[in-house]
């Protein structure tokens, strides 16, 4: 049911969350021991350091809140398909089992396992805060993390655990949660879409003088083209640039992603927090 759990701001300036960005972690599978003890408010902030050191939010972190939410779990960590174990943690986070060149691994999408469940456990949680992205912050040192782009007027929600590369995957994933941008992989087999992907970041169309970023071709901006494969394509997808956040960890944002993280920012935040008349009352 609804209900307000301790909540810190551990980013921001101050004023109302109202007019601001806003991106909510909360944890899953952090008992109650842990928080008090304090593991879990660190591995918040090492992400949330992670965050305002990279583009654009270092340029923008003024525009930025980020909010610790202090969620109990009954039981630590989370669970896994492979080995079959079972956890019993807040939001039901789980890591399914893929087959990668013949042997199971743990699949990298970590994800829960009930998203209607959860979606609603998630939307319960200090309902009157304002939020752009509920991040869930699982505390397993598996390499993992996932991301839905919900649209413009509802949360985006993600994942990310507390493996050494978090904080990247913590920044990759706003990229889809609050930018609404595609994975740049051109790995995994997928066929061509049909259509133009909606995200700023991907495209089917391979004339640069008609690619939707085609500005920056002819602003001459350096490795910025077509360049084949994303969106887990080989071929018939392309992306911006050779390489950027949302293809690799220990990268930036390409030119292209960097822009549209800017325009969600301004479709979010005003620069006028308040403001008063100087006409004098008739």
């Amino acid at each position: 049911r609804a209900a307000d759990f301790p909540m810190e701001r551990i980013h921001g300036s101050g004023g109302s969350l109202a007019n601001r960005v806003n991106i909510m972690i909360v944890g899953d599978g952090w008992t109650a021991a842990q928080i008090t003890a304090g593991a879990y408010s660190r591995a918040c902030v090492r992400l949330k350091d992670r965050l305002i050191a990279l583009k654009p939010f270092a340029e923008y972190k003024n525009l930025l809140n980020v909010l610790r939410v202090d969620v109990p779990s009954t039981q630590a960590g989370t669970s896994h398909e492979l080995g079959n174990v079972r956890v019993d943690n807040y939001f039901g986070t789980y890591f399914s089992k893929t087959t990668v060149d013949g042997r199971d691994t743990d699949d990298r999408g970590v994800w829960f396992r009930s998203w209607s469940r959860s979606r609603r456990l998630l939307g319960e949680v200090n309902p009157r805060t304002p939020r752009n992205v509920i991040l869930v912050l699982i505390n397993d040192a598996t390499y993992g993390g996932a991301a839905m782009f919900l649209g413009s007027a509802a949360q985006g929600v993600g994942t990310v655990t507390t493996h050494a590369d978090a904080g990247d995957v913590f920044v990759h994933e706003l990229g889809h949660a609050l930018v609404n941008l595609a994975d740049e992989y051109d790995y995994g087999g997928h066929n061509a879409p049909r259509r133009e992907p909606a995200e700023a970041n991907v495209t089917i169309e391979s004339d640069p003088t008609r690619v939707k970023w085609k500005h920056w071709i002819e602003a001459r901006v350096p490795g910025i083209g077509v360049h084949r494969g994303a969106q887990y394509c080989q071929n018939g997808v392309y992306r911006p640039k050779a390489n950027c956040l949302m293809k690799a960890l220990n990268q930036e944002m390409c030119e292209v992603c960097l822009e549209r993280a800017v325009q969600r920012f301004f479709e979010n935040v005003s620069l006028i927090d308040d403001s008063l008349s100087n006409q004098a009352a008739i």
